[in-house]
């Protein structure tokens, strides 16, 4: 992979984890958004 396919995967990544990371996992809606985003963004 070019170095800017992996700032890329990583930033599809982050919206994955980003629930648990800052704290959020509890509220459904907000972690289903992030979680959805973060699935469309890494393919």
């Amino acid at each position: 992979m070019g170095h800017w396919q992996d700032w890329a995967k990583a930033l599809g990544i982050w919206p994955i984890l980003s629930p648990w990371s800052l704290g959020f996992g509890g509220m459904k809606s907000a972690m289903g958004n992030a979680v959805t985003v973060g699935c469309i963004v890494e393919p």
